[in-house]
């Protein structure tokens, strides 16, 4: 996260222990799914899939209103230390991802890409809309 915003967090110690509160209220209701690449014991990488219902006036117009309501999942906290990277490590996790989405019939996959990671983004079928990036995803 020091990456996306640019180096630093105003208050870090209250930053990270509300996230970790997030973290572990979506993770406990099955909103949030998430990946790690450990070296050992070590988290050398990490990629996380929220999953988020479609507001009902964002949904196609005429969509069937039968079964499930839609979900899009958003694609968050995708990072690999430094001395891991050029692996292939985030394109195994984000392929993960991308599976799941399918599994759990997601229609698209969004997310905020940094400059560094847009190229692999793209190589996956992500394409750029405004200031995010889109994977449709076959049902």
């Amino acid at each position: 996260m020091r990456i996306v915003k640019n180096g630093g967090l105003p208050d870090e110690e209250d930053w990270l222990s509300g996230l970790s509160s997030y973290f572990g209220r979506s993770l406990a209701r099955g909103r949030l799914l998430a990946w790690l690449c450990l070296d050992g014991g070590e988290a050398v990488a990490s990629a996380a899939l929220r999953i988020d219902p479609v507001r009902k006036d964002r949904a196609p117009l005429g969509a069937a209103r039968a079964g499930p309501a839609p979900s899009d999942g958003y694609v968050m906290s995708v990072y690999t230390k430094p001395g891991y990277r050029r692996r292939g490590i985030s394109r195994a996790l984000l392929g993960l991802a991308i599976e799941e989405g399918r599994k759990r019939g997601l229609r698209r996959l969004v997310l905020h890409p940094t400059d560094d990671g847009r190229p692999l983004y793209e190589s996956l079928g992500f394409r750029s809309y405004r200031t995010v990036m889109i994977l449709p995803l076959d049902r």
